[in-house]
C-alpha cells in the first residue's frame, strides 16, 4: 500500500503526464485553429471568415444541447472510481446512448431553423452554413462523451489525440475544399467530416476496453445522468454562449466583414485561452479525487503552485504573440484587411492572462459534485458578457466585443472566489 508521499508523488507524476501530452495537443489545435482561420482569410477575405465563424458558434452553441451535461455526469462518475471496469462500461454505455437519442434530436431541430436563424443574424449565407453542420451535433455529441470517459480515465494520450484530431480533421477539409476549387458554401461541412471521422477513430478503444454486453445499459445510470446532465447541462450552455457571444452580437449589430475582422484575433485570443483549458483538463481528474476525499491542503497547495507557473509563463506568450501579430499579416495575401483585428487582440488577451491562475478552477463545483452552483456561476458570466456587450458594441464595434468579454470573465472569476469561500469554505489563491 503506497504512503502519503508516494501518493503524492503519483498524483504529481500523473498531472505532469497529462500536461505533456495536452500541450502537444494544444500545438497542434493552436496551429491548426490558427491556420484554417488564415487560409479562408486569404482565399475568400474577411466576409467569408465571418460567415464561418458564425456557423462555428451557432455549432457550438447547439452542441452543448445535443449533448445534455450527459459528459459532465460521465467525467466525474468515472473519476470517481477509474479502476472499477464494469461500474465504467456501465456509465459509458448508457452515456452514448442518451448521447445519441439527443444528438438525433436537436440535429433535426437546427435543420430546420436554419433559415430563421440566419434571418436574425442578416445573412442569408448562414443558412445554409447551419444545414451542413447540423448533422454533425449527432457525432459531436457521442465524441464529447467517449472523450469525457477518457479524460475520467485519465488515459490522456488518447484524450490529447481526440482532441487534436478533430483540428486536423477539419483543417484537412478545408484545404480539400480549396484545392479542388470547391464552392465557399462547403467550407462549414468541415465540422460534419471531423466528427465523423474522430468517431471512428475514437471509438474503437472504448469498445476494446469495455465489452458491449446486456448489463452495459442500466437503468440506475440512466436517471443518474439524467439528474447529472441536468442539473450541470445549463453550465455547459451558459460556458458555450459565453464563448461565442461576441461574435454572434457582432453578427446581429455589424457586417459578416466586422465579424471576420474580429474572429481572426478571436482565434489567436482562444488558442492563449486553450493553454489555460489544457491544464484544467489534466487536472480535473485529480481535482475531483481530492475535493471526494476532503483533502483540502493538498488541493490548496495545487491552486497556489499554479498561479505561481502560470502568470509569469502566460506573460511571457501573450507577449510574444502580440509582437508577432502585425509582421505577421505583412505575409498575408489580405493582410491590410485585418489591421484593426490587432486592438482586438491586445484587449482580449491581456484580459486573459490576469484570469489564467484561475481557469483552471473554473469547474470547482461540477467537480465537487455541485453542478447547479456550477451552472449559477455560468449564469452570472453569460448574463454580464451579454448586458455588456449590448453595451459596448453598438458604440465601439469590434473592440467594444471585445472589451465586454474581457470584463465580463473578469467579473466571473471574482464571483468564482466568493462562491467558493461561501460555499466550500477556502479560496483559490
Amino acid at each position: 500500500m503506497l504512503s502519503a508521499s508516494g501518493k503524492k508523488n503519483n498524483m504529481k507524476l500523473t498531472i505532469a503526464h497529462g500536461l505533456f501530452w495536452n500541450y502537444i495537443s494544444l500545438v497542434i489545435l493552436a496551429i491548426t485553429g490558427i491556420a484554417i482561420n488564415i487560409v479562408i482569410a486569404s482565399y475568400y477575405g474577411s466576409q467569408t471568415l465571418g460567415i464561418f465563424n458564425q456557423v462555428y458558434a451557432i455549432y457550438i452553441l447547439t452542441s452543448q444541447f445535443a449533448v445534455g451535461g450527459i459528459h459532465f455526469s460521465t467525467l466525474k462518475h468515472i473519476a470517481e472510481a477509474p479502476k472499477s471496469t464494469e461500474r465504467n462500461a456501465q456509465i459509458i454505455y448508457t452515456a452514448l446512448l442518451l448521447a445519441i437519442g439527443l444528438g438525433i434530436l436537436v440535429s433535426i431541430i437546427l435543420y430546420f431553423m436554419a433559415t430563421p436563424i440566419s434571418q436574425i443574424l442578416q445573412s442569408k449565407e448562414v443558412a445554409l452554413g447551419i444545414i451542413l453542420v447540423a448533422p454533425a451535433l449527432l457525432f459531436f455529441s457521442i465524441n464529447k462523451v467517449i472523450l469525457s470517459a477518457v479524460n475520467g480515465l485519465h488515459w490522456m494520450r488518447l484524450f490529447a489525440f481526440g482532441q487534436a484530431t478533430r483540428y486536423l480533421l477539419l483543417f484537412s477539409f478545408i484545404v480539400f475544399v480549396i484545392t479542388f476549387d470547391l464552392d465557399k458554401k462547403w467550407l462549414t461541412a468541415a465540422f460534419l467530416f471531423s466528427e465523423m471521422g474522430l468517431f471512428v477513430l475514437i471509438l474503437p478503444a472504448i469498445i476494446y476496453h469495455f465489452k458491449l454486453t446486456t448489463t452495459s445499459i442500466n437503468k440506475t445510470w440512466i436517471k443518474t445522468h439524467i439528474s447529472f446532465g441536468i442539473k450541470g447541462f445549463f453550465s455547459g450552455v451558459f460556458i458555450e454562449i459565453n464563448s461565442r457571444v461576441d461574435v454572434l452580437m457582432l453578427g446581429f449589430f455589424t457586417t459578416d466583414t466586422i465579424v471576420g475582422i474580429y474572429s481572426f484575433a478571436a482565434i489567436l485570443a482562444e488558442g492563449f485561452y486553450q493553454i489555460f483549458v489544457v491544464v484544467r483538463n489534466s487536472l480535473n481528474p485529480q481535482l475531483v479525487y481530492l475535493l471526494a476525499h476532503k483533502q483540502i491542503s493538498h488541493l490548496q497547495k495545487l491552486v497556489r503552485k499554479t498561479h505561481k507557473i502560470m502568470y509569469p509563463s502566460m506573460l511571457l506568450i501573450a507577449l510574444i504573440t502580440l509582437a508577432c501579430f502585425l509582421p505577421a499579416l505583412e505575409y498575408l495575401p489580405n493582410g491590410k484587411e485585418f489591421l484593426d483585428s490587432f486592438k482586438v487582440l491586445a484587449v482580449l488577451v491581456g484580459g486573459f492572462w490576469l484570469i489564467s491562475a484561475y481557469v483552471p478552477f473554473d469547474m470547482i463545483f461540477t467537480q465537487a459534485g455541485l453542478p447547479g452552483y456550477q451552472s449559477l456561476l455560468n449564469a452570472f458570466g453569460l448574463s454580464m458578457n451579454l448586458i455588456l456587450n449590448a453595451l459596448f458594441i453598438p458604440a465601439y464595434g469590434a473592440t467594444g466585443a471585445a472589451t465586454a468579454t474581457v470584463l465580463s470573465f473578469i467579473s466571473t472569476i471574482f464571483f468564482l472566489n466568493l462562491m467558493v469561500r461561501y460555499k466550500l469554505g477556502y479560496t483559490l489563491r
